[in-house]
């Protein structure tokens, strides 16, 4: 049996291409309701006043960075879905942006001491690793000829 499915896309582009798209949203939607100042949705994850001014006072150039981290791999999906070689440019991107903006975080501001909890340093890793495989992926499907 064929491993390329009728459109010419491996089969399990598309399994990895939705799981992606669904945990990138995540990024996204973070994003987007820290930008909007959304206090309901930043309680319901459980964050005091404090904490949620300290994401609200991003200066612009972090939030950009921010931005792209989270945006850029949304891009790369839907360019894995069009077959499209570009999408190793955009997850490359997203992965750079993402640790120059984990850098600024962790290195430059007052976030450990706002936010104790070791569950922040190992999510920061996990995401990290899951954009350096997000890249891989794209790097393996361009290789193969799947991304034109």
């Amino acid at each position: 049996m064929s491993e390329q499915a009728t459109t010419g896309r491996p089969w399990h582009l598309w399994v990895v291409a939705i799981l992606m798209l669904l945990w990138n949203s995540i990024g996204c939607l973070d994003f987007f309701m820290t930008q909007t100042e959304n206090v309901a949705y930043l309680e319901s994850a459980g964050f005091t006043a404090e904490q949620m001014g300290f994401f609200t006072a991003y200066p612009f150039w972090a939030d950009l960075l921010w931005g792209v981290a989270v945006f850029s791999p949304i891009a790369g999906v839907l360019c894995l879905l069009l077959k499209k070689r570009v999408a190793v440019e955009a997850y490359t991107l997203g992965l750079i942006t993402y640790v120059a903006a984990m850098i600024r975080q962790y290195g430059f501001t007052d976030f450990r001491e706002l936010f104790p909890e070791t569950t922040y340093p190992v999510f920061s890793v996990i995401i990290f690793i899951l954009a350096l495989g997000q890249l891989l992926y794209a790097r393996a499907m361009k290789s193969r000829g799947v991304l034109a």
